[in-house]
């Protein structure tokens, strides 16, 4: 098949959409498929993360303002009628495709779940930039129009909460399709996996008595940041020897949070790191206080790596945490909840409970393979190719 993938910004050194974007691309190519990926704006590295992959960015460049976005949504408009392509699969909703596979959900709700991150007038102020901000507008006209458009054809749900959203949106059960999310990560060795351990605590000032947790995100205030530096002074006074581990875009604000909260001795700040397997080594449990993740990779990876995860039921990917009867760390109900969370954080200091946590991951490195992933986007592509 001819496939078109669709995304605004294009980094494979960045977040979660783009390193998804870059896997899948590369995946459909290696099965035989002509793959191209359409971009506003991609880094000079993208191409030679994506071989057998071509590329073309469009003529809309940065920052991402209302202009931009709709002159991007139009120039897909124009390469879809150039009938250039079987069939085509967009990672936004601001961008008609045949198949959506929204990696940061619907726009409302993602503009809902950032407005819970506000407190009092913040809150109103945040509310009101959301109804009248052109960019914001823009975003919310582009989705509704996508999901109107003739083209649109299916969803591929990242989750079950991204099902839900779309449901909301009064899309037909039918036409969402629940992929669950995947990621391309191979464990270590164990040998590994105990010298970066080594080497990271010691490093780090971290001994064996001690828990470390780890936090990582490149937005920190949406991922919960806040929650987990103010649980964190509560975990301490409870008689928890605990460590915090921070990585992602973290820096001076984070900084001065922790001096305030008098914490900032049992925080370490790793800042962004191309390795994350040794990080997730060195942690004992991965912390992910998020107020919206559709399907956070950094959990999934995380439970890869066979270490334990605290999120929220505002994280898609506590369908993972959270397996029936068996718990694979911890989900909390409300994002701001530090009470619950340092609750969560004791429980899983307990080394017993930790292995009774990943006993409950057994198979799940088979559910989260980006080659099943893969297996059913393609098929997904090919029924509505056929269509």
């Amino acid at each position: 098949m001819r496939i078109a993938l669709i995304i605004e910004h294009l980094d494979p050194s960045g977040g979660g959409a783009e390193r998804n974007c870059v896997e899948l691309a590369g995946r459909l190519a290696q099965r035989g498929h002509e793959v191209t990926v359409l971009c506003g704006v991609c880094t000079r590295h993208a191409a030679e993360k994506m071989p057998g992959v071509t590329l073309e960015e469009g003529p809309t460049g940065k920052p991402r303002t209302a202009v931009r976005l709709w002159r991007f949504a139009n120039w897909i408009d124009n390469r879809m009628d150039e009938g250039d392509f079987d069939v085509s699969l967009s990672f936004h909703t601001s961008v008609a495709a045949d198949v959506l596979q929204p990696l940061g959900g619907s726009m409302r709700a993602t503009q809902q779940r950032n407005l819970a991150t506000r407190r009092g007038g913040g809150k109103c102020v945040k509310f009101l930039t959301n109804l009248v901000t052109p960019k914001q507008v823009m975003l919310r006209r582009l989705e509704k129009r996508s999901l109107a458009h003739p083209r649109f054809k299916r969803v591929a749900a990242l989750s079950g909460y991204v099902c839900r959203q779309f449901q909301e949106l009064g899309i037909p059960e039918q036409k969402i399709r629940l992929i669950p999310n995947a990621v391309s990560l191979t464990p270590p060795t164990d040998e590994q996996r105990s010298m970066w351990r080594q080497r990271i605590r010691l490093g780090f000032g971290i001994d064996d008595k001690t828990t470390a947790y780890l936090f990582s995100a490149f937005n920190p205030q949406l991922k919960g940041i806040d929650t987990l530096m103010r649980a964190l002074p509560l975990l301490l006074n409870d008689g928890v020897r605990a460590v915090v581990m921070l990585t992602g875009r973290v820096g001076m604000p984070e900084q001065k949070l922790a001096e305030q909260l008098g914490v900032r001795g049992s925080v370490r700040f790793v800042g962004q790191t191309q390795n994350m397997p040794a990080a997730f080594a060195a942690a004992d449990v991965t912390v992910h206080p998020t107020f919206y993740d559709p399907s956070s990779r950094v959990v999934i990876e995380s439970l890869l790596m066979g270490v334990p995860a605290i999120t929220t039921q505002f994280d898609g990917s506590s369908d993972f945490v959270r397996r029936g009867e068996q718990m694979c760390g911890r989900v909390i109900e409300q994002s701001s909840d530090a009470t619950a969370l340092a609750a969560a954080m004791k429980e899983l200091a307990d080394p017993a409970e930790r292995a009774h946590c990943r006993a409950a991951m057994n198979g799940l490195a088979t559910e989260l393979s980006i080659e099943r992933h893969a297996d059913q986007v393609e098929t997904l592509l090919k029924e509505v190719a056929a269509a």
